[in-house]
């Protein structure tokens, strides 16, 4: 089970590292970066009293307790575990013949509130475990950035290729339905 924890950690943490790189990316197509560049207007918030607003956006966005990173993170990690519980649902339905559920969903909206519970709480519940229960990813973050830059890049392309095959896998289940 430790080893598991330590994977899904790992798979979170490069997600989160994936979108601290897309948030700096995204800074520089931001107006307001670049006004506080301009050394008058740098001058200004210093007399203010709000020195450096790019530093602290940054640590807004960054970090790992509350930033909007960690949350955009916890997201993706939630829908890889939505798509994957989906997909499951499709090949054990395509698997034991059952009626084609999806079009059972559209009849009644008591069928729509169970499929989503069927598909939302086993990621809810996995993530809730592994990942966030007592801010456990904090101390798998700590462990993860000690990690020599040539293996994150391994563990990138693991979590790239994890996230292709989860969504490959969700396709191709709706292939096997029809």
């Amino acid at each position: 089970m430790k080893k598991i924890e330590w994977f899904w950690n790992m798979i979170h943490y490069m997600l989160y590292r994936w979108d601290i790189s897309f948030s700096i990316a995204l800074n520089y197509t931001l107006p307001f970066y670049w006004i506080n560049k301009i050394p008058a207007v740098r001058r200004h918030k210093e007399k203010i009293g709000m020195p450096k607003m790019n530093d602290y956006y940054r640590e807004m966005m960054n970090n790992p307790k509350h930033g909007s990173s960690i949350i955009w993170a916890g997201g993706e990690i939630g829908v890889i575990f939505i798509l994957f519980t989906a997909s499951i649902f499709n090949i054990l339905q395509t698997v034991l013949d059952f009626k084609n559920l999806y079009s059972c969903i559209y009849e009644n909206i008591l069928y729509i509130i169970l499929y989503l519970i069927l598909i939302i709480m086993p990621g809810y519940f996995i993530c809730q475990k592994l990942l966030f229960q007592n801010d456990k990813y904090l101390e798998y973050f700590s462990e993860f950035d000690q990690i020599p830059k040539n293996k994150k890049i391994i563990w990138g392309f693991v979590t790239l290729f994890i996230i292709i095959l989860d969504i490959s896998l969700f396709l191709g289940s709706f292939v096997l339905i029809h």
